[in-house]
C-alpha cells in the first residue's frame, strides 16, 4: 500500500512512500526489515524506505561456517547473476584476488545493482565491536553515527539479493551475533557446500554476454569485461577494459585500447582528457569532428590547424581568432594586419602594420579610417611623414604644437625659395633665432653677402658668417673681377683658375666647359683636372660640376675612389649618370636616405616617376616626392590625385590646372 504524508498544512507537495517490495523474496525482505527495526530502536532512526512487504516466496538465507579458503573454494567460478559483497573496499581487493573474479563488490560500488544470488562476506565480523554493542549490550546508542553506518551498510548488502542470500562469517563470535533475538529464525545454518548450490552452475555464452551488458549499462566496466571474456567476446572485453581505464582516469591506456578497436572518437576523447591534445585533435579531425578538433589543436597551440578546423565547422569568428593568433606567434605582422583590416579592427591593424615596419600602410589606414578617434598630433605626424606638410601643420595647430606647425609651413616656404615667408612664419611662432636664420639665407640667396654675414654673426654661426664676409671682401672681389674679365675676353682656362681662387666654383666649371667651345678640347679640360689632382690639389674637384664633360666627371669619380672618398665619388658618378656605380659607393658609407636619393635619380633618368616618388619619400625629400608622384598620376590621367600633390608643394596653379583638366576629361 501507499502511505500518504499527513503534513498537509505546510503547502509542501504530497509525498508517497512505496512499502511493497517487488524485487526480493519474503525471507530476504524479512531480514532487511529486522535491520531497519534495529536501527530505529537502537539509534532512533530508520531508512527512509521504512518496513516493506512482499508476496514473493523463496528459500531462507543461509549462514555457513568454515574457513575463508574453504568457502572460497566452494563458490569459485560462480555463475552470472551472482555476486559477493563485502562491507569495506580493502577487503574487496583481497577477496577478488582469492576468488579470481571482479564480481566482488563493496557497499558503495554495489548500490543500484541487484543479483539473483549474493554472498555477504563478514558483514558483522568487520564491525563486530559495534554490532556487539547494538545486539548484546544495553548501552545507549542514539544518534551514534558509527552504529548507523554499520546498520545501513549491512542493509544495503542484504537487499542486493533477490532470491538467494548466503552469509559467511569467518569467526564464531560473529556467527553468534546472527543468533541474537532480532535475527532469530531469519537464517539457516549450513556448511560451505550449501553456497555452491545456488552460486555455481553452468551458463551459456549468451547468458554471460547478457550479464556483461547489465554491468556495462551501469558503468561497472571491470565486471563487464570479465563477463564478456567468459562469453568469448574479446572485442567487447577490451572495450569494457577501455571504459574502466577511462573511469579511473588512466586515459592513456584507454586511448590505446580504443585505437586497437578502431574507436577513433572514443580514443580522441581519452587523449583530450589525458592532455595529449595533438593526438586528440588528429583523431577528431579524422572523424570529421571539426569543432572538437579545432579546440584540441588550439590547446596544443597549433593555431593554423585550429583555424582550418573552425572554418570547416562553420565557426568563422573562432577561425579568425586562431588565424590571427597564428600570424602573431610567427611574427607575420603584415598578414595579421591585413586580417585585422578585413575585420574592421582598425586600431589593431595599425599597430600590426607598425610592428611590421610598414609605416606607410599604417599611416594610410590611420588617415582613411581613424581620423575621428586619433589624436591630432598623431595625424599630424602621419601627414608629415607622407610629405603633406600643410595639412600636417593644421593638425599640429589643433594639438597646440605651434612650433611643429611653423616648422612644416616654413619647410614648404623654403622649398619654394620663399625665405621671407619662412621668416614670417617662424617669427609668428615666437622662434626668433629660426626667423633670423631664414633672413640670412634669404640675403645670401639674393647675393646680399654683407647683410647675410651680419645676421649669421648675430646667430653665432661663425662659418657661414665668414663665408659671406669673404665674398664681400676686396680680395675675393678682385679675383672675381679678374675672372669675369678673362671670361669676357674668351680666355676661359685662365678665367677658371681666377674664379677658382674666388671660390666661384660653378662659374669656374662653366669656363672649363667653354674651353671646348673656344678652341680648347675636352682633353685639355681633363688634363687640367688630372694634373691638378696629381699635384695633390684636391680642391680642383670643386671645378667639376654637373655641366662638366662626362669623361671629366668619371675621372673625378675614379680619383675619389682611389682615395676612398666615396661620398664625392658617388656624387660624380651620379653626374655622369652612372647610377649603379654611385649606389655602390654610397652603400659603403650610408646613410640609407642618400642611397634612396641615388635610386630616385636613376628612376627619374628612366622616367619611372612612380618608383622615383617612392625613393624620394625614403630619402625624405618631400618636394621631389610630390613632383614625381604628380607626374606619375598625370601620366595615368589621375588629375585629382596629382592636384593633391601639387597642393602639398604649394603649387596652386598647377593643382588648379589638374582639377580643371579632370573636369574637362569627365565631360
Amino acid at each position: 500500500p501507499l502511505i500518504r504524508s499527513q503534513d498537509r498544512h505546510t503547502g509542501a507537495p504530497d509525498i508517497y512512500s512505496l512499502t511493497r517490495n517487488f524485487r526480493s523474496v519474503h525471507s530476504i525482505v524479512s531480514l532487511a526489515n529486522a535491520l531497519l527495526t534495529i536501527q530505529r530502536e537502537r539509534t532512533g532512526r530508520s531508512d527512509d524506505d521504512g518496513l516493506q512487504s512482499t508476496t514473493l516466496h523463496g528459500p531462507t538465507p543461509v549462514i555457513v561456517h568454515g574457513t575463508e579458503e574453504e568457502v572460497a573454494a566452494k563458490i569459485n567460478d560462480f555463475g552470472p547473476r551472482c555476486a559477493v559483497v563485502v562491507l569495506e573496499s580493502e577487503a574487496r581487493d583481497r577477496l577478488a584476488k582469492l576468488l579470481g573474479s571482479e564480481r566482488v563488490f563493496d557497499v558503495q560500488s554495489c548500490k543500484g545493482l541487484e543479483f539473483d544470488a549474493c554472498v555477504l562476506w563478514n558483514p558483522l565480523g568487520g564491525d563486530r565491536e559495534v554490532w556487539e554493542r547494538l545486539l548484546v549490550s544495553d548501552e545507549p546508542m542514539r544518534e551514534d553515527p558509527v552504529a548507523r553506518r554499520a546498520i545501513h551498510h549491512t542493509y544495503v548488502a542484504v537487499t542486493r539479493a533477490r532470491r538467494y542470500l548466503g552469509i559467511f562469517e569467518s569467526t564464531a563470535e560473529a556467527r553468534a551475533l546472527w543468533e541474537t533475538a532480532p535475527f532469530r529464525g531469519q537464517l539457516e545454518s549450513d556448511n560451505a557446500a550449501a553456497l555452491s548450490k545456488f552460486m555455481v552452475f553452468a551458463a551459456s555464452p549468451e547468458e554471460w554476454e547478457s550479464e556483461g551488458d547489465y554491468f556495462l549499462a551501469r558503468q561497472r566496466f571491470r565486471q563487464a569485461a570479465e563477463c564478456f571474456r567468459r562469453a568469448g567476446k574479446p572485442v567487447r572485453e577490451r572495450e569494457s577494459l577501455a571504459g574502466h581505464y577511462a573511469s579511473v582516469h588512466a586515459f592513456g591506456k584507454a586511448a590505446e585500447l580504443y585505437l586497437e578497436l578502431s574507436m577513433a572518437l572514443e580514443a580522441a576523447e581519452c587523449y583530450a582528457e589525458a592532455g595529449k591534445h595533438l593526438q586528440a585533435a588528429e583523431l577528431f579531425a579524422n572523424s570529421a569532428e571539426w569543432g572538437r578538433a579545432a579546440q584540441a589543436f588550439e590547446r596544443h597551440s597549433r593555431m593554423k590547424e585550429a583555424a582550418d578546423c573552425y572554418t570547416k565547422a562553420g565557426q568563422a569568428e573562432e577561425s579568425t581568432r586562431c588565424r590571427l593568433a597564428y600570424f602573431e606567434s610567427r611574427k607575420m605582422w603584415k598578414q595579421a594586419a591585413k586580417l585585422c583590416r578585413k575585420l574592421d579592427r582598425i586600431e589593431q591593424a595599425i599597430g600590426l602594420y607598425r610592428r611590421a615596419g610598414m609605416r606607410r600602410e599604417a599611416d594610410d589606414l590611420r588617415l582613411s579610417h581613424g581620423t575621428e578617434s586619433a589624436k591630432p598630433e598623431e595625424l599630424a605626424k602621419v601627414l608629415e611623414r607622407r610629405g603633406e606638410l600643410l595639412p600636417a601643420a593644421e593638425y599640429y595647430e589643433r594639438a597646440g604644437e605651434i612650433v611643429q606647425a611653423a616648422r612644416c609651413r616654413a619647410e614648404v616656404a623654403t622649398g619654394k625659395g620663399d625665405w621671407e615667408a619662412a621668416e614670417k612664419i617662424w617669427a609668428g611662432a615666437g622662434q626668433d633665432d629660426r626667423a633670423k636664420l631664414c633672413r640670412a639665407q634669404g640675403c645670401r640667396s639674393r647675393q646680399e653677402y654683407y647683410q647675410a654675414a651680419c645676421v649669421f654673426h648675430e646667430l653665432r654661426r661663425t662659418k657661414e658668417s665668414q663665408e659671406c664676409l669673404a665674398v664681400a671682401t676686396c680680395k675675393r672681389g678682385v679675383a672675381m673681377r679678374e675672372g669675369m674679365a678673362l671670361r669676357a675676353k674668351g680666355e676661359f682656362l685662365k678665367a677658371a683658375w681666377a674664379l677658382e681662387d674666388a671660390e666661384l666654383y660653378e662659374i669656374a666649371c662653366n669656363c672649363l666647359v667653354r674651353t671646348s667651345q673656344s678652341g680648347d678640347t675636352p682633353e685639355v679640360n681633363e688634363f687640367v683636372i688630372r694634373e691638378g689632382m696629381r699635384a695633390g690639389r684636391d680642391e680642383l674637384l670643386k671645378l667639376v660640376s654637373n655641366e662638366s664633360e662626362s669623361r671629366t666627371k668619371l675621372l673625378a669619380a675614379a680619383f675619389c675612389e682611389e682615395r676612398e672618398r666615396m661620398r664625392d665619388a658617388a656624387k660624380f658618378h651620379c653626374w655622369a649618370k652612372q647610377f649603379e656605380a654611385a649606389e655602390r659607393c654610397q652603400l659603403e658609407i650610408g646613410p640609407e636616405k642618400e642611397v634612396a636619393r641615388i635610386r630616385a635619380l636613376a628612376a627619374e633618368d628612366g622616367q619611372n616617376w612612380e618608383l622615383a616618388a617612392e625613393h624620394w619619400l625614403e630619402a625624405k625629400r618631400m618636394n621631389k616626392h610630390h613632383t614625381c608622384a604628380a607626374r606619375h598620376l598625370e601620366a595615368r590621367g589621375a588629375y585629382l590625385e596629382a592636384a593633391e600633390h601639387y597642393d602639398a608643394m604649394g603649387q596652386n596653379r598647377k593643382a588648379q590646372a589638374c582639377r580643371e583638366h579632370a573636369q574637362t576629361t569627365s565631360f
